[in-house]
C-alpha cells in the first residue's frame, strides 16, 4: 500500500473553473500577449501567475500556440456587385472600341521583416486578425487588354 499515491498530494490549483473560462476569454482577447493576461489575473484576483502556469491552463482548456491567419474584408453586397459587372462589362466593350484604354490595377507590398504571427487559439478552429498597414514598399501595376503593362514604385 506504500507505493499508492494517496489523495491530496501535489500542489492545489490556482484557479476554480469559472476563472479558468475568465482567463480563457482573456487570452482570446489578447492571444499573442500573455503579460497582459497575467496584469488582470494580479488586479482582478491578487493572484501572482506565471507565465507557464497560464499557458497550463490554456493547454487544459482546449487552446495551443499557432499561427495566427489574416482576414479578408468578407463578401460584398451582392446589389453593388452585379452593378459594378455590368458597369465593367460596359467599359470592355468601350475599351474594344477604342474609346477608352482600359487598365486592370493590382497593389501589392513587400518589407524586409517578415509578418508571420502566432498566438493562442483553440484548437478546433483557426481565428485570425484583420490585416494591419505597416511601412513598407508599395507596388502598383497596371495592366490593359493588349497586356502593355505600366508599373509605378513609392
Amino acid at each position: 500500500m506504500g507505493l499508492y499515491d494517496r489523495g491530496g498530494r501535489g500542489r492545489k490549483k490556482l484557479f476554480d473553473p469559472l476563472q479558468q473560462e475568465i482567463i480563457k476569454a482573456w487570452v482570446k482577447e489578447t492571444p499573442k500577449n500573455l503579460i497582459i493576461v497575467q496584469e488582470k489575473i494580479q488586479k482582478e484576483w491578487d493572484v501572482v501567475a506565471s507565465k507557464d502556469t497560464i499557458k497550463r491552463v490554456v493547454k487544459c482548456l482546449g487552446m495551443k500556440w499557432k499561427r495566427i491567419r489574416n482576414l479578408v474584408g468578407g463578401k460584398p453586397d451582392p446589389e453593388v456587385y452585379e452593378n459594378k459587372k455590368r458597369i465593367l462589362e460596359a467599359l470592355k466593350k468601350l475599351s474594344d472600341q477604342g474609346a477608352l484604354d482600359l487598365r486592370y490595377l493590382d497593389e501589392s507590398g513587400f518589407c524586409l521583416t517578415p509578418y508571420v504571427p502566432y498566438g493562442w487559439q483553440d484548437k478546433s478552429g483557426a481565428s485570425g486578425f484583420k490585416s494591419n498597414k505597416s511601412k513598407r514598399l508599395n507596388v502598383i501595376g497596371l495592366l490593359n487588354r493588349n497586356n502593355d503593362e505600366r508599373i509605378l514604385y513609392f
